[in-house]
């Protein structure tokens, strides 16, 4: 409830006694003459708007600091890569090229065996259109959003090596697992976010007789 003010009990006693000054005209037959004046009142009230907001726009610009190590220009190179690559996973030259990763390691994710609706994953942009398969990752929908929404891939110098670099996010290994149809190194952070997973898979692996992960330390 708003704090009430002498200016504001008197502007509502004053917008009372209108409107009942309006429904005795009514009343007693002059319907025009109302409708007048209320359509006046509606031109003044859309005037005094237009000026407000007039006013408002000639004002002084109000300071706004940017982000660190951002600018304008690079805002719109995200923008236009952004665009760029999902015109590109729309074209006829990803889908060839999902095929052949799918057809090389199968159409399971890489973590979590899982089968379906699958998803060939980036695990960073500046290949894009000559992809080798080492930066390229089959992931579930399930481990695809969870990566994406706990982290994002490597830009620029955090880029690691390609014979020496997490899957999922192209950053530098901690851990490299041996297994079928492809061994994969992760980083201890894109470790932590699919160990449960990892390690569920495994135990069904050891449950219906499949091998077992081999995991060895990355140096």
């Amino acid at each position: 409830m708003g704090i009430s003010t002498p200016e504001s009990r008197k502007a509502a006693k004053q917008h009372y006694a209108d409107r009942n000054r309006k429904t005795k005209r009514v009343m007693e037959g002059d319907i025009a003459g109302v409708k007048k004046e209320e359509e006046a009142e509606a031109t003044y009230r859309e005037n005094q708007i237009k000026e407000f907001l007039k006013k408002k726009k000639h004002a002084a610009p109000v300071y706004k600091p940017k982000k660190k190590g951002t600018s304008l220009t690079k805002q719109k190179e995200a923008l236009k890569a952004k665009y760029a690559y999902k015109e590109y996973v729309k074209s006829i030259d990803w889908g060839e090229r999902k095929k052949q990763l799918t057809d090389a390691y199968g159409h399971a994710c890489e973590l979590c065996q899982k089968s379906g609706l699958i998803h060939v994953h980036h695990n960073n942009y500046k290949t894009r259109g000559h992809e080798h398969d080492e930066d390229l990752m089959i992931l579930c929908k399930d481990c695809h959003d969870k990566f994406h929404e706990a982290r994002h891939v490597a830009k620029g110098d955090t880029i690691a090596p390609i014979e020496k670099r997490c899957n999922v996010c192209a950053e530098a290994p901690h851990i490299s697992i041996s297994k079928e149809p492809r061994d994969i190194k992760l980083c201890a952070a894109c470790l932590n976010i699919f160990f449960r997973r990892l390690w569920g898979c495994n135990y069904k692996n050891a449950i219906i007789g499949r091998p077992h992960f081999n995991v060895e330390f990355v140096i």
